[in-house]
């Protein structure tokens, strides 16, 4: 895929960006993730009702009365779909409280239906039609009653939508502090990357990059991610043993648990990549400015902190990628490819992968960096290091490339 926007020296002598400026104000970025994030966490929120009350309903049920009842009527219903056939336990039975005869329908507080139609023969064929059981009925409601009052594994799709009420909130808290600070910086062009707001404000004097996701920040992500996923995998297999060694397999759920179990593995081993790469050097980029019109220079200077002896071969280079989103049918789907890439070293020398500088030119006749609601242009100083038998060096430094002075 190739450069959408491309501008030369004439066009960048005028400041460079008039009709992509009118695309940007068309839909803030920092606007739009606040309603797409807001969105995810009502919908997630919304949806966890359908399951959040049955659970309640289940702790509520623990001080309810126990009473005899007899069941009227017991069998396994199929429902069919387009996506299949699921099953459902649909069971009638009535009691007595106080003298008087109530009726429910009610098998246990989650509803719904799911596979495995094995699981479900098993309960039936405990209660038949005619034998005497224990149900609980509420004290304070003769009519509320159930029959299975325990969390069974079904209970564990509480958790899930509160996956999509995590990323709501984290989309709409991260695109707050970026309007908030946009606020408390001087007005710029609309296409400035959010990168740059911080950046404004230190154009004199040499800057020592951050790198975007170092081995610290993935090492903890992956571990809070692991812990939570690995967490919900050990809760579902422990209630799913609970539920074989009782005779009420649900075979659905035991599959449900087998995918999630497997990724789960792969979560881990990737927590283990990344705290090994903990102990990698860890470049440092030092650059005499971090926001740099086209076709100017800027000294670069690079150094190894740690055990920089096990890298292999050490290579900088200035890239600039662009990414665009459009929709593909009902998807929405996000190209990103390099369109210009820079040597700025590559050695398996050790002297000069250690320390060292260069200058760095960046070329006239490309583009600028650009932020809109559907494209992207972004420039960043890539360091790749290969360490035998362990865990690659790949970091990334952005830097923000201005249109070229007038």
């Amino acid at each position: 895929m190739g450069i959408r926007f491309r501008t030369g020296r004439r066009r960048s002598k005028r400041s460079g960006s008039t009709s992509l400026s009118k695309t940007a104000r068309k839909a803030n970025p920092q606007t739009v993730g606040m309603v797409v994030g807001g969105i995810f966490a009502l919908a997630g929120a919304g949806f966890s009702l359908f399951f959040i009350i049955p659970a309640l309903k289940v702790l509520d049920a623990r001080g309810w009365n126990e009473v005899e009842c007899v069941i009227d009527s017991s069998h396994v219903e199929s429902h069919r779909s387009d996506d299949g056939t699921t099953y459902s336990v649909e069971m009638t039975y009535h009691y007595e409280v106080d003298g008087r005869t109530y009726s429910s329908d009610r098998y246990q507080f989650m509803g719904g239906s799911s596979s495995g139609r094995s699981g479900k023969a098993k309960i039936v064929k405990e209660y038949p039609e005619g034998s005497k059981r224990s149900c609980w009925v509420n004290p304070k409601s003769p009519r509320d009653a159930v029959i299975q009052r325990s969390f069974t594994p079904i209970y564990f799709v509480i958790l899930f939508p509160f996956v999509f009420v995590a990323v709501g909130l984290s989309l709409f808290a991260t695109s707050l502090g970026k309007k908030l600070r946009k606020k408390n910086v001087p007005a710029m062009p609309d296409w400035m990357p959010d990168s740059a707001l911080e950046a404004m404000g230190r154009r004199s004097g040499s800057v020592t990059l951050k790198s975007k996701g170092s081995p610290k920040a993935k090492f903890i992500g992956m571990l809070i991610f692991c812990l939570f996923w690995n967490g919900v995998v050990t809760g579902m297999i422990i209630a799913l043993v609970k539920s074989i060694k009782s005779g009420h397999t649900e075979w659905g759920l035991v599959l449900f648990a087998a995918i999630f179990g497997a990724v789960g593995i792969g979560v881990f081993i990737g927590l283990v990549h990344s705290l090994l790469a903990l102990f990698n050097a860890r470049p440092k980029i030092t650059v005499s400015s971090n926001v740099i019109p086209l076709g100017d220079t800027i000294d670069l200077k690079w150094q190894m902190i740690g055990n920089a002896r096990k890298i292999s071969r050490l290579a900088i280079k200035l890239e600039g990628q662009e990414s665009a989103t459009y929709r593909r049918g009902t998807d929405t789907v996000t190209d990103t490819s390099t369109f210009r890439s820079i040597e700025i070293m590559s050695s398996d020398d050790y002297r000069d992968l250690l320390s060292g500088n260069k200058e760095l030119t960046i070329p006239e006749n490309t583009m600028h960096s650009f932020s809109a609601s559907n494209n992207k242009i972004t420039w960043a100083i890539k360091v790749t290091g290969e360490i035998p038998r362990w865990p690659d060096i790949d970091e990334s430094f952005e830097i923000i490339v201005l249109p070229m002075r007038a």
